[in-house]
């Protein structure tokens, strides 16, 4: 009997010791992670906490451990560790985290948070990975909205308020940028020679149009044929 009740007390001081040393743990997850090794695998921290894969999943959510949005979100760090851009970004040798939790969070983030919107193109050299898998199934879960914008599509947040600014600032960046078209007279005259010529090689429009008396540059003629997005009809 002596012997059984040892064994027992046994058994029960290394189950309060286990419980003690898990919970321990359980409260400071940031510990395994330092500034020489901010960044560690599952396996690892399961090894090093030991615990069971669902105990540290919920340790891991409770203390805000961040998963890599790239290479699959194999890798995790503390956010303490963190040096996060003004996106919202850290690379870790070539592993990326965001603040704000794995891809389609933190495009959400940066769309609803932008000026006026982006495109893939605009996303993927923030985010140094391609997002257009991901930018579409956001826009089919009805998470971001989308329209094309002088040939292109560009994505804005799905609250109204935000994106009629977005819109809205957009535009006026756009038209910004754009160079200005000469006047609307000039601009028929062009039109014109197009028609009288069947052609929009701009060399012979501009000898059409200077015997029209109106110089125009080679520039400003290629600039009217873009605008109106004229092309030469391919023969069959």
């Amino acid at each position: 009997i002596y012997c059984h009740c040892i064994e027992y007390l046994s058994i029960f001081v290394q189950i309060i010791y286990t419980m003690t040393i898990l919970k321990k743990n359980g409260d400071s997850l940031n510990k395994f992670f330092s500034k020489r090794i901010p960044v560690q695998t599952f396996e690892e921290l399961q090894i090093k906490s030991g615990f069971q894969t669902r105990t540290l999943q919920r340790r891991m959510k409770e203390q805000g451990i961040l998963a890599s949005y790239n290479q699959n979100g194999k890798f995790y760090t503390a956010t303490v560790y963190c040096r996060f851009n003004r996106d919202g970004i850290w690379e870790y040798n070539q592993i990326l985290f965001s603040k704000v939790g794995n891809l389609y969070e933190t495009i959400v983030y940066l769309i609803e948070q932008s000026t006026g919107g982006y495109t893939t193109k605009d996303l993927n050299e923030i985010l140094r990975v391609k997002t257009d898998d991901a930018v579409r199934n956001l826009f089919l879960q009805q998470r971001i909205r989308r329209d094309k914008i002088e040939g292109r599509y560009v994505y804005f947040s799905i609250d109204v308020d935000q994106f009629n600014k977005q819109f809205n600032e957009w535009s006026k960046s756009l038209n910004e940028a754009l160079p200005s078209l000469p006047d609307l007279e000039t601009i028929i005259l062009v039109l014109l020679a197009i028609i009288d010529l069947n052609s929009v090689e701009p060399n012979k429009i501009q000898i059409a149009v200077l015997e029209r008396g109106a110089e125009l540059s080679l520039e400003e003629i290629t600039r009217i044929i873009g605008h109106y997005q004229l092309k030469k009809k391919r023969r069959k």
